[in-house]
């Protein structure tokens, strides 16, 4: 990797970890799909004037993209981050890993090998211990929405992968843009008092969904894309591990929130099962590059 595509990658796996507590701020003043909307509504606005649109026969490619990534897997994350807490989403940010090789072992042909699939059983044990603390506490569900939500994200970035090659701004504009009235009309159905809660959110509130819009999504999904076309991604994925390290942490410092000995125990074992699948090669990762 060329040492700026390090840096890179650096920056954006920081910004990504420092999410968790920056989207749990603006989690505690709006409705999740709420929130979500928002966020890809801005970038949209942001994007879309900047870059022409798609090729028509990329239309239901990036349509099929926006279900996946902007309304199931971002709906369903800020639901389980708004009721398990952000560091418990960062630990659960592991489980992309496994899933990713799972898929691939399913629908890019690809042998799952002993090593991997004991990565897999590792990461698994360790996200059961985690969770055994929030079965606990009585927050097994919003914890069970993140593993669906992780499961979401892995099969995003296989349709990624496999997509004829566009230019990554040109992605992340349209995909905004279509996601936006599906989160929409999501949360009108599922959710009350968006209005009331847009009016009464105070300025982090709205940094919070400026920064999942600017930093997060703009800078970091883009940047996620081009990294991910441009290398094999055994040599992208590894950056990920320092995801829920950074997210954890922040979170515990940044918002005081609660990490019990469990919790850490399965995070290290669930970050042990990741580390064995991406040193394995996930397959996912094993297609050609695409240009962006």
């Amino acid at each position: 990797m060329k040492p700026t595509d390090f840096g890179l990658v650096l920056m954006v796996v920081f910004v990504w970890g420092m999410s968790f507590p920056v989207t749990k701020i603006g989690l505690e003043q709006m409705p999740p799909i709420f929130f979500a909307a928002m966020r890809f509504g801005l970038t949209a606005i942001l994007l879309v004037p900047l870059v022409k649109p798609p090729p028509r026969r990329l239309m239901a490619p990036i349509f099929l993209f926006a279900v996946t990534m902007g309304l199931l897997h971002f709906s369903l994350f800020f639901i389980g981050m708004a009721g398990a807490g952000a560091a418990t989403a960062a630990i659960t940010l592991n489980l992309q890993v496994p899933f990713a090789a799972l898929i691939a072992t399913l629908f890019l042909n690809d042998p799952i090998g002993w090593r991997r699939a004991g990565g897999m059983v590792l990461a698994l044990i360790g996200l059961t211990i985690a969770g055994g603390d929030l079965r606990l506490a009585g927050h097994i569900g919003p914890f069970l929405i993140l593993v669906l939500a992780m499961f979401a994200w892995a099969v995003a970035n296989a349709q990624v992968k496999v997509m004829e090659p566009i230019n990554v701004l040109r992605l992340t504009a349209w995909m905004a843009l279509m996601a936006t009235p599906m989160l929409l009309l999501s949360s009108w159905v599922f959710e009350a008092g968006q209005w009331q809660a847009l009016q009464e959110a105070n300025w982090s509130g709205y940094m919070s969904i400026a920064y999942n819009a600017v930093a997060v999504y703009v800078f970091g999904h883009g940047s996620w894309y081009l990294l991910i076309r441009k290398y094999p991604l055994n040599t992208v994925v590894p950056f990920l591990l320092l995801i829920p390290v950074i997210g954890v942490g922040s979170s515990v410092l940044l918002l005081g929130e609660r990490l019990t000995s469990s919790m850490l125990l399965g995070g290290i074992l669930a970050l042990a099962g990741v580390a064995i699948i991406v040193l394995r090669r996930p397959a996912i990762a094993s297609g050609p590059t695409q240009k962006s």
